[in-house]
């Protein structure tokens, strides 16, 4: 008995891309392109005499791998504060499967998580120590495609909460506050002048892994302080790489008295800008000057700090209309409260010539004291009248006038 097999891309079997006669009862097509086929067989006797065709299945070929998913969340450069993190990408077409990998390093071999997932959204079980992080996703699909791995993002887990990094507070007595981590069994918590945490003002642990803030007890001087907290689990301790800046300062400083420019001056060089000096009971203060054509200050054209109450530009900026203001800044970097945004304009742009009107063109006048006239233009405040005998204008007489006439 022999097997007359047939594949074919067309349900009606039309034009076959396969149809062969063999006697076993398997059959291994040539590489077929990606696509659906469909499959059927029949048998024939030692006479050659065929019976019927099976029914016609139908199979898929896919060699075509998922494109790699949409890495979210945690953000690449981002900092997550639990040592637990969700995962997060989104969807790629005809994926079923997604591998996701998390490691210590950028060359992924190190790694604290390998799993294949059904979802695009993963909480690990496991606890990730204090530390940068890399991960990245590939998608597999039904056939069993992997695809390529997305690009790698990296991120941080750092436990602590408050206060924010590189703050100022006028509390001597701070709260340090951080988040807790599953399994610890105490923190250690550690604030000094320094970053190697020499010589610690604080350096304690404490009594046990649920205990998430701590209060200095001593009163601190003016000045900026490091802090941080690690981990201690029963594998000891598991020391942070992160730590925060923290300023302790006295009050602020008040607002400065803007001088000049004046408010809505115009000027065609390049302004002076001036304030009164503050009075500061902490000792000596510097400023920070900001000018900008947006009364908000979003993107300032010029951003200066100043340790007198006149800066001079070196440039001029361009025509318009902009803001300034200045504020003060004590010995420890604690800054003031910003003067309002005062107006200004840069016009290097002339006026364009008026046109004269009375005495017309070669008129002949009956009076000593004629009165003269000529149309107003736009942007003037003021004009120049030059009268002359002579054409060249040598030694004129001239007058100042604030409108478009004048009488002798």
């Amino acid at each position: 008995m022999t097997y007359q097999v047939q594949v074919d891309n067309d349900v009606y079997f039309r034009t076959p891309e396969v149809s062969e006669v063999v006697e076993e009862t398997t059959y291994t097509t040539m590489v077929l392109p990606d696509g659906r086929y469909y499959w059927r067989v029949r048998a024939a006797n030692t006479l050659d005499v065929y019976g019927a065709w099976s029914s016609a299945w139908y199979f898929t070929v896919d060699t075509t791998p998922p494109a790699a998913p949409v890495l979210s969340l945690p953000k690449d450069n981002g900092e997550v504060a639990t040592a637990r993190p969700t995962y997060r990408w989104s969807a790629a077409t005809t994926a079923t499967r997604y591998g996701l990998q998390v490691s210590r390093n950028p060359g992924f071999t190190d790694l604290v998580t390998n799993t294949t997932l059904a979802t695009t959204t993963y909480t690990a079980s496991a606890v990730l120590a204090q530390g940068t992080y890399y991960w990245h996703i590939q998608a597999q699909d039904a056939a069993g495609n992997w695809g390529a791995f997305s690009p790698t993002f990296s991120f941080k887990v750092n436990l602590l909460r408050a206060p924010a990094d590189s703050s100022f507070t006028t509390d001597t007595t701070p709260l340090l506050q951080w988040y807790t981590s599953p399994g610890a069994l105490r923190y250690h918590v550690q604030l000094a002048d320094n970053p190697n945490f020499e010589q610690a003002v604080v350096n304690i642990e404490t009594p046990n892994g649920t205990t998430a803030s701590y209060t200095v007890p001593t009163v601190l001087a003016f000045g900026k302080y490091y802090w941080r907290v690690s981990v201690i689990t029963g594998a000891g301790l598991q020391l942070t790489p992160f730590y925060r800046t923290l300023t302790i300062t006295p009050m602020a400083p008040g607002v400065p008295v803007q001088v000049n420019p004046l408010y809505r001056a115009i000027t065609n060089k390049p302004p002076t800008f001036e304030w009164k000096p503050l009075v500061y009971t902490f000792g000596a203060v510097s400023y920070e000057l900001q000018v900008d054509n947006d009364s908000y200050f979003r993107t300032p054209e010029v951003v200066q700090a100043v340790n007198a109450t006149t800066f001079a530009l070196d440039n001029l900026l361009a025509d318009g209309l902009y803001y300034w203001r200045v504020r003060a800044v004590n010995q420890w970097g604690f800054a003031g409260t910003w003067s309002a945004g005062r107006p200004f304009t840069i016009d290097t742009i002339a006026p364009a010539a008026p046109r004269l009107y009375v005495p017309a063109a070669a008129a002949v006048i009956k009076t000593a004291r004629p009165a003269f006239s000529w149309y107003s233009v736009s942007g003037a405040t003021g004009y120049r009248l030059q009268i002359s005998t002579e054409s060249t204008f040598a030694n004129p007489l001239e007058f100042n006038a604030t409108t478009a006439r004048y009488t002798l």
